[in-house]
């Protein structure tokens, strides 16, 4: 069952970088999106956008994080931290069915007008010898477990070095009030 909630995670936002502790703590966040109501559009897996969004409300920061009391916010509690310019880790928290938080990480890139889009990484698009350097083990489900901020922060620059211009979106998150 924890398998289960690390891959909702990663079907939210996460990817399949995953970690037992958060590697992004409250006073290392970044909070460059402003305050206001968004609206979210997922993408299908071909890059294209659903034909409206799928979800609107106010995102709100507290405590370092992003939150929302609209339901179903589809990236409640996510942090970001920069790892490029105008490039951010996310991480996002689920629950395992034993009560556990696991931790979830993707990418955001931020664009002007408090326009976000987000990627879901593929751990296994890294080699194994980038896995083996920076102490990345992936597990026979496919997920790939971090235990440092340093060792994720390395694995999604090599990531965004190999496959950056080939990236695909998987939503958007577009901000359309104050």
């Amino acid at each position: 069952m924890a398998r289960l909630a690390v891959l909702l995670a990663c079907l939210c936002l996460a990817g399949c970088f995953y970690s037992d502790d958060p590697l992004i703590g409250r006073f290392q966040v970044d909070l460059p999106l402003e305050p206001g109501v968004y609206s979210h559009t997922p993408y299908d897996e071909t890059g294209a956008p659903w034909p409206r969004p799928t979800w609107e409300g106010r995102i709100q920061r507290r405590g370092g994080r992003y939150v929302s009391d609209v339901p179903d916010f589809p990236h409640n509690a996510v942090r970001l931290r920069e790892i490029a310019d105008g490039t951010y880790a996310a991480m996002a928290m689920s629950e395992s069915a034993d009560g556990r938080t696991e931790y979830g990480y993707g990418l955001v890139f931020l664009y002007p007008g408090n326009i976000a889009t987000y990627h879901n990484p593929d751990c296994s698009a890294l080699s194994a010898d980038d896995r083996s350097t920076w102490s990345i083990t992936r597990d026979e489900e496919g997920f790939c477990k971090v235990e440092s901020w340093a060792s994720l922060e390395a694995a999604l620059v090599l990531y965004l070095r190999d496959h950056g211009d080939n990236l695909r979106i998987d939503g958007v998150y577009r901000r359309i009030a104050d």
